[in-house]
């Protein structure tokens, strides 16, 4: 019996384990071998050091004489020779151990490699190659086993689609070839790239979640050991696979990923791909792959337009770069005789295959459940296209086999309350062609801008409001929106950004350079993209037209720069965020115009975003927003809206409005970081819908950092920054102030808002706007929470443990014992007001929750407040358990009693003698009402001692604000400071007016009864200086709101004339 050739594939094996012995061999035994011959013959021993004396035998008059002495040019050599000795054996003793240390890893976990060590460099990526091949003769041994044996039944190859190793992997679902197989059903297909390991295709699934790339690699291993490769070989080492190797991937772990080459090359009408290389033409394709150079035309129709790796245009069929990819159109002869028609115009880009329905009503139709069918056929059965998730379609194909026919899920029809699965002539839903934009609670500068936003708004209408108002109860769904803004800490990271610009602002504009792009990563670093190379001093790093902030720089590093330059970047917008987690900033106006490519509902979201974010960003403040084709709320109640009908009335209203800014010679940027005259060189920012978006504009005109943007929503090849959406991704093309051939290129996931998301910004602003609720201060209305205080406690003194009350020590035990201390820092104290400690921040915020919440103090309501996500139980259970031993060991509750009671229900219940500060302020506040004003003052004078700062100072709390809380509590504070301060200026005390108005203007600066108090005290005493004090202190808390007009109140206008002009 004649012995068979050897498998091509296993011969590939065979010298790869050689290879990798070899290279073994010469690192552990060749290397070391000529080190010790080159050390022997030049300083007589095999080590580097041989000949030198013992350091045990030098002394410091030797080693002194020795640094002092003249070097020799013998002495430099051996010095010389020594060190690259010991350098080189170094390496060879860290590369063999790490080729150890990858051999014991790879058998221990499945052939998976050691996870890369910083510092390493080439050296691992060597040892794992060596290591991999030496593993190699595992498998041939395998192999052998394998063909010794009967041949096992073989799958079905399935349907697989070849990816790009250099790009996280793309998969779609295969049909399995037999109902019963599990694995196959779940699971996607991928063939072996060159380069490929069970690791790296684990790797880019993983891709940001790198804790998980070893769980998807032992999925991976447990989905294929064992299996038979379409080369008949069977995959029996995990540190060993094949180009061509056909492998499931986890259905888990690719769910969710997204690229260029997720559709099959046949069902596109285009055949496979070509990777250009030096010298080629569109002919010489067309020849390799078509039969005939003649045929270069097809190849150009089916490339034409389209955006190469290099961020390129691929528009002059004469010119090609070596790196493109290029798609290689289906020959209609290759074609089976069944297959479906292909119209090749019907790949023009590659967003064609999965632009969504142009139908609006479609959009949220809702939709049946995809069914399954399985049926057996012998003969050749065509498989309908499915559509498996909002981004992912699997294209029409032809195989022979047992099929699993998925159908995919169509909209209902809700106009009769039936619906009927599509037949197969209906053509499949189409699908989103790129990953759905991010939006609220995703996008730090839109979250940051609109609570800044709410908080002014809301901060306003406290400062107005009369003693005694409430704030009504927020509804549902601005209370739901504001928790989710809440979601995003961002503050102190725009912070930076800010400092960081303004910084840099001044230096960059004596070069005549400015800010395209910044980057802010997650650790704190920030990156910019200028308009040409530039040179920037410490503490900045980089070269050319890149810069980096390093992380470890503080902000207050940045700030005395900062203070000498203006906001120069207005028109400042989040666009997105990339997969490492950065968030890229775009300055509009220096690109100058913006177009979105993508589906009609994706361009609508994008568009809506940039407005919200520009509407309510603090850098926007002065700018001119006009809107064409959009609704006038996705401004965000900015102050500079225009909404007009044309775009060219947009252009022309936004030519007026800068004036000759337009004219400058250099750019606004300049002019801003440099405070030039004075003025704040607003820009106009047009944007214009998708629905008024007309291709042949004329925006030539316009120059890039002039104080004119527009933001498009639509494609415009001639436009400074493209945003494309398809069916890889989103990425952002600038050109604008950028070389010809060379334009910046960033791959994100863009900020995007919903109909439903610009309506929910619209009812939060509109609900922080609403009117206050009057009360009556004679009535007993006390804005803020309350607990049982006894009616007569102010007249008879003992009201809650104030020694300076006359309080009587038996009463005030019965009152209370824990305080929560809300009225600035959240503290639970002592009646010593002696601050409990506690380990966990958590378990400080759910006392307070509770504290605050006694009417619906439920597990239920805790758990929400304090945790975005679900969290759980034992974790719940260990934080109320916390909170009850930290209060008890703050003070012993009662005999047989705890301080949070234990339940078999939902409730939570506080001791009645845990209270809240803000309960004791509510209780002498209505006391005070029912006193004299000398008897008021001895009640209500120790409660408002108790405010020390905004309520909840320092927290990052998601509910206080969102249920209306704080600005309940806000109220409670100033109504109590100013009711205090009537009494004391009734009686004439002067100082207790300012003591009392400080207390209150600790909570809310500028309260405009409280400004008016202490103007009127000062007017009482013939202090005219005074009164001009408070009224200037007055405009800078009033200027220095980011969204206000800077007008002050009327009333207070009238009042400073009143006190100020001379008595008739």
């Amino acid at each position: 019996m004649e012995d068979e050739p050897m498998n091509p594939e296993r011969s590939h094996a065979v010298g790869r384990a050689l290879v990798s012995l070899a290279l073994l061999t010469g690192a552990a035994v060749g290397a070391p071998w000529i080190l010790v011959r080159v050390s022997t013959w030049r300083f007589g021993g095999p080590a580097p050091w041989s000949g030198v004396e013992p350091p045990t035998t030098w002394s410091l008059d030797r080693v002194g004489e020795a640094l002092s002495s003249r070097l020799t040019e013998s002495l430099i050599a051996d010095l010389v020779v020594r060190v690259s000795l010991t350098v080189v054996w170094m390496a060879v003793v860290v590369l063999v151990v790490t080729v150890v240390l990858e051999a014991i890893h790879q058998v221990r976990h499945d052939g998976i490699g050691l996870p890369s060590v910083r510092g390493l460099g080439w050296g691992q990526p060597l040892a794992r190659y060596i290591a991999t091949g030496l593993l190699v003769v595992t498998s041939l041994l395998g192999g052998n086993r394998a063909a010794a044996t009967p041949p096992l039944p073989m799958r079905e190859a399935p349907i697989v689609s070849v990816i790009d190793s250099t790009s996280r992997p793309t998969v779609r679902v295969i049909a399995s070839s037999s109902a019963d197989d599990v694995d196959e059903r779940s699971t996607h297909a991928y063939t072996v790239a060159p380069g490929d390991s069970v690791y790296a295709i684990a790797e880019r699934l993983a891709g940001a979640d790198r804790s998980s790339t070893v769980s998807i690699a032992e999925e991976i291993l447990d989905l294929n050991l064992g299996a038979v490769m379409p080369d008949g070989q069977r995959f029996t080492n995990a540190a060993y696979i094949e180009p061509g190797w056909v492998l499931h991937l986890p259905v888990s772990a690719s769910g969710t990923i997204d690229s260029a080459h997720s559709r099959s090359a046949g069902a596109n009408g285009w055949s496979g791909r070509h990777v250009v290389r030096t010298g080629d033409t569109l002919s010489a394709i067309a020849a390799d792959h078509l039969g005939d150079a003649d045929r270069w035309p097809e190849v150009w129709d089916a490339n034409a337009g389209r955006g190469m790796v290099d961020g390129r245009t691929f528009d002059d069929p004469h010119l090609i770069v070596p790196g493109w990819e290029i798609r290689v159109p289906a020959d209609p002869a290759d074609a089976p005789a069944d297959a479906p028609a292909t119209d090749p115009a019907a790949e023009e880009d590659d967003r064609s295959a999965s632009e969504p329905s142009a139908d609006p009503d479609d959009h949220g139709s809702p939709v049946l459940p995809a069914t399954t069918n399985t049926t057996t056929n012998t003969n050749t059965t065509t498989t309908t296209p499915t559509t498996t998730s909002p981004t992912t379609s699997t294209p029409t194909s032809t195989t022979t086999s047992t099929t699993t026919t998925t159908t995919a899920g169509v909209p209902l029809d809700s106009s009769d309350g039936s619906a009927e699965l599509a037949s197969p002539e209906v053509p499949p839903l189409e699908v989103p062609s790129a990953p759905a934009p991010i939006g609220l609670g995703q996008a730090a500068m839109l979250s940051a801008g609109l609570l800044g936003l709410v908080a002014a708004i809301r901060g306003r209408r406290l400062r107005s409001a009369q003693p005694g108002v409430r704030v009504p109860a927020p509804r549902p769904v601005p209370a739901s929106t504001e928790r989710i803004l809440r979601s995003v800490d961002a503050g102190e990271r725009l912070l930076r950004l800010d400092l960081a610009l303004r910084a840099v602002a001044t230096e960059m504009a004596d070069r005549d350079r400015q800010v395209l792009v910044a980057r802010l990563a997650p650790d704190g670093t920030v990156t910019l993209d200028l308009t040409g190379p530039c040179e920037l001093s410490a503490p900045w790093i980089g070269s050319g037209d890149r810069w980096s902030l390093p992380a470890g720089v503080p902000v207050d590093l940045l700030a005395p720069g900062a203070r000498r330059a203006g906001a120069p970047c207005v028109a400042l917008v989040q666009l997105g965020v990339t997969s490492e987690g950065d968030e890229v900033f775009v300055d509009l106006e220096a690109v100058g115009t913006l177009a979105v490519d993508a589906s009609s509902d994706q361009v609508e979201a994008v568009v809506a975003g940039m407005a919200v974010t520009l509407g309510s960003s603090p850098f926007a403040e002065v700018a001119r927003l006009i809107g064409v084709g959009v609704p006038s709320d996705v401004f965000a109640a900015h102050r500079h809206v225009d909404i007009v009908d044309r775009p060219d009335e947009a252009l022309a209203l936004a030519a007026d409005l800068i004036g000759s800014t337009g004219e400058l010679d250099e750019s606004t940027f300049a002019v801003r970081a440099r405070i030039r005259g004075g003025e704040a060189w607003e820009p106009a920012v047009v944007v214009i819908g998708p629905r008024a978006f007309d291709r042949d504009m004329d925006l030539a005109h316009l120059r890039p950092g002039r104080g004119i943007a527009v933001v498009l929503g639509g494609p415009l090849p001639a436009a400074g920054a493209r945003l494309v959406g398809c069916g890889g991704g989103w990425r952002l093309e600038i050109m604008a102030g950028r070389p010809a051939d060379a334009p910046l290129v960033v791959d994100l996931v863009p900020v995007g808002l919903t109909d439903a998301e610009v309506r929910a910004v619209g009812e939060l602003i509109e609900d922080a706007s609403m009117l206050l609720e009057p009360g009556s201060r004679d009535s007993g209305s006390v804005p803020g929470p309350t607990v049982g205080v006894p009616a007569d406690a102010a007249t008879d003194g003992a009201l809650l443990a104030f020694p300076d009350a006359g309080a009587d020590e038996d009463a005030d035990e019965s009152m209370w014992s824990i305080m929560v201390r809300v009225l600035g820092p959240v503290e639970v104290v002592d009646r010593e007001f002696v601050a409990a400690e506690f380990e966990k921040s958590k378990t400080r915020e759910l006392i307070a929750w509770l504290a605050t919440h006694r009417e619906r103090s439920t597990r239920t309501g805790a758990r929400t407040a304090l945790w975005e996500l679900d969290v759980r139980d034992v974790t719940f259970a260990n934080v109320v358990s916390a909170a009850r031993r930290t209060m008890a060991r703050l003070v012993a509750p009662p005999d047989g009693e705890e301080w949070l009671s234990r339940t078999q229900t939902e409730q939570l219940p506080l001791h009645p003698g845990v209270v809240t500060d803000a309960d004791v302020l509510a209780g002498r506040l209505e006391a005070s009402r029912r006193c004299a004003p000398a008897v008021a003052v001895e009640v209500l004078g120790p409660a408002l001692d108790l405010v020390r700062g905004m309520p909840f100072e320092g927290t990052s709390y998601s509910w206080p604000d969102a249920e209306g809380l704080t600005s309940n509590l806000v109220l409670l504070a100033t109504t109590a400071a100013t009711e205090l301060a009537e009494h004391h200026l009734a009686l004439g005390d002067v100082q207790g007016v300012f003591r009392a108005t400080g207390q209150g203007l600790l909570v809310l600066p500028g309260h405009e009864e409280l400004i008016a108090l202490r103007m009127r005290a000062h007017a009482c005493v013939g202090d005219h200086a005074g009164v001009r004090h408070e009224w200037e202190s007055y405009e800078r808390v009033v200027t220095s709101d980011p969204w206000s007009d800077g007008e002050p109140a009327p009333k207070l206008v009238e009042l400073r004339r009143e006190l100020l002009s001379p008595p008739v």
